[in-house]
């Protein structure tokens, strides 16, 4: 026991202890993808509910379609995205070389402004026609309005899905690994 407790630990190759701040911006990326896809799912469910009778019910579902948007769904977008463009600063020279994250770029700058501005559409008319009283003639827009909802949640969570498929599984989408980063010495 004399010798174990004498000698104490040298750090001979110069490693820090911890592994930095990667482990927390994938937890806070993980945690915003969460709400993202969360927050789709829950309001898919709501506005595949029949559609409420009562103008203070059509009120209350629009308001907490709105909020789910507002509290949820883009603060989880945010920080999702946030977190990603951080991790992204350690080795974005790698990163830009790989098949599939060019291919998660293209789909999010692609796919992020319709999906928003579709999906910004919708919500702004049901609370108008939700607004208005809707008589009869309202009623046809009202459920073409929810049936837009149903379709953009439905691509929204489709698009969600795809993107942490690419970003968990990193499909190599026909690279070789090898010749990508091999050393080129002449």
């Amino acid at each position: 026991m004399g010798k174990l407790a004498d000698k104490t630990h040298e750090n001979i190759h110069g490693r820090r202890w911890g592994r930095g701040t990667r482990p927390y911006l994938l937890m806070l990326k993980l945690l915003g993808v969460a709400a993202f896809l969360g927050g789709q799912i829950l309001l898919l469910v709501i506005v595949l509910q029949a559609s409420p009778t009562d103008p203070a019910a059509g009120h209350q579902q629009a308001d907490t379609i709105h909020a789910a948007y507002v509290w949820v769904i883009l603060p989880g977008l945010w920080l999702a995205m946030l977190a990603g463009l951080l991790l992204l600063l350690s080795i974005w020279k790698a990163l830009l070389r790989m098949r599939w994250f060019v291919v998660k770029m293209l789909l999010v700058a692609l796919c992020l402004p319709m999906l928003h501005l579709y999906m910004r559409d919708g919500s702004v008319r049901l609370r108008t026609l939700v607004a208005r009283q809707a008589d009869e003639g309202d009623a046809a827009a009202l459920s073409a309005v929810r049936e837009q909802l149903c379709w953009g949640m439905g691509a929204s969570i489709a698009f969600a899905l795809t993107t942490a498929w690419l970003g968990r599984v990193k499909p190599r989408l026909g690279q070789d690994f090898g010749r990508t980063f091999a050393n080129r010495v002449k």
